[in-house]
């Protein structure tokens, strides 16, 4: 038997940090995008398995925005464990992305570029 865990809504956003301070929105796990448009921007740019925690990225690539007359709901883990877990791998995906706070970026292909995203205030 599977036990069940309980429910985040993100209907208490009424702000965003990213949205606020840049102009600019992540997905938070939920988002609305055209797939060629993504496909033709990220297929090489970011390196196979280096990014765990691609919300942010994906967000400020794609230009999405804030929508807080929409109710979302996600799982939430069941199990302490699970949530320890859950948190662990986005503490760790959060790192990762702490490369794009450089001036350059290091491509899927191996080559340098600059950083095509807003990283200072």
């Amino acid at each position: 038997m599977q036990e069940l865990g309980g429910t985040d809504s993100y209907t208490n956003a009424i702000s965003d940090i990213y949205q606020d301070n840049f102009d600019e929105g992540i997905f938070t796990g939920k988002g609305i995008y055209d797939v060629e448009i993504f496909h033709k921007l990220l297929s090489k740019e970011i390196p196979e398995n280096t990014v765990l925690s691609h919300d942010l990225l994906e967000g400020n690539y794609l230009r999405c925005g804030l929508a807080t007359d929409i109710l979302l709901l996600d799982d939430y883990p069941s199990k302490y464990n699970t949530y320890c877990l859950r948190q662990a791998r986005w503490i760790r995906g959060d790192f990762q992305i702490s490369k794009w706070l450089k001036n350059e970026i290091i491509t899927k292909n191996g080559t340098k570029k600059e950083n095509p995203l807003r990283t200072s205030f």
